[in-house]
């Protein structure tokens, strides 16, 4: 980095959230923060993101793309619907419970929840198997409201879209997902960094989802928080990672699946 004066907001995030800036994207958010020093010294500012929710929120936002939509990676949805869910609904008359670990804006977390419906064939009133977490709680409340415009809904995904016809409403260009699917999601503030993953998530989830956040760690990062995920996970569970994000990862306590063009992990049973 050029100027030494952002350093200490940089180190504040990554100590905060684990998040590093790419290099491509470290002009756009210095340009953010000039916006905020002009009002304040950087010890001031950092004084005010402990203070001020919105602004830290404000600032992560920039850090990251923030960019998800229904059904992203169509290939591991098609995995959860052909493979795992089917396998699972075999021996329990219960779904599972699956976690959306950074579920951002709700999209994958819903995506999820339509699956699960569609599978077993009932809402599952009174009954939660989709957890959605994230460390913004401004982009947790887009998930409890479940209206979305076009930008989330892409050509990715677009196999499933008729399940979100199906469980929806429209008016104009906005799609409200009914309220018997967002019932079926526990939505939960989650740090990945800091939290302890099962006092939060109250159990073990046989299925977690770690998608797109990632990419904005470090090696020693990604090995922390997926060491966190196996130690919540139950025994014979699966973790699905973004598919940049596969290659990385080596765990005494994972092993390697290939099924249906998607690599994925299962916790070996026992552990």
């Amino acid at each position: 980095m050029e100027n030494k004066k952002y350093l200490n907001i940089f180190d504040y995030i990554t100590v905060k959230t684990g998040l590093k800036a790419a290099e491509s994207n470290e002009r756009m958010i210095m340009r953010f923060i000039d916006r905020l020093l002009e009002k304040w010294s950087v010890d001031e500012y950092i004084q005010q993101l402990n203070r001020n929710p919105d602004l830290f929120y404000d600032l992560l936002e920039i850090f990251t793309i923030n960019e998800t939509y229904f059904f992203r990676e169509e290939k591991y949805f098609k995995l959860l619907k052909n493979v795992l869910l089917p396998d699972y609904k075999e021996n329990h008359q219960y779904p599972p419970i699956i976690w959306s670990a950074a579920t951002s804006s709700g999209e994958e977390a819903i995506s999820l929840a339509l699956l699960i419906k569609n599978t077993w064939g009932i809402s599952c009133k009174g009954y939660k198997p989709v957890i959605a977490s994230d460390i913004d709680v401004r982009t947790l409340n887009t998930l409890l409201k479940g209206s979305y415009g076009k930008n989330s809904f892409r050509n990715d995904g677009t196999i499933f879209h008729p399940l979100i016809k199906e469980n929806s409403s429209q008016n104009n260009s906005i799609v409200t997902i009914n309220r018997e699917i967002i019932e079926m999601i526990s939505v939960k503030p989650l740090n990945l960094i800091l939290d302890d993953y099962e006092q939060i998530l109250l159990g073990k989830p046989d299925i977690i989802l770690i998608c797109n956040v990632l990419i904005y760690m470090d090696l020693e990062t990604r090995n922390k928080i997926i060491d966190k995920a196996v130690k919540v996970l139950k025994p014979g569970g699966y973790i699905i990672l973004s598919s940049s994000n596969t290659a990385f990862v080596e765990h005494p306590e994972l092993e390697l699946m290939h099924i249906e063009n998607c690599y994925f992990f299962k916790k070996v049973a026992g552990n």
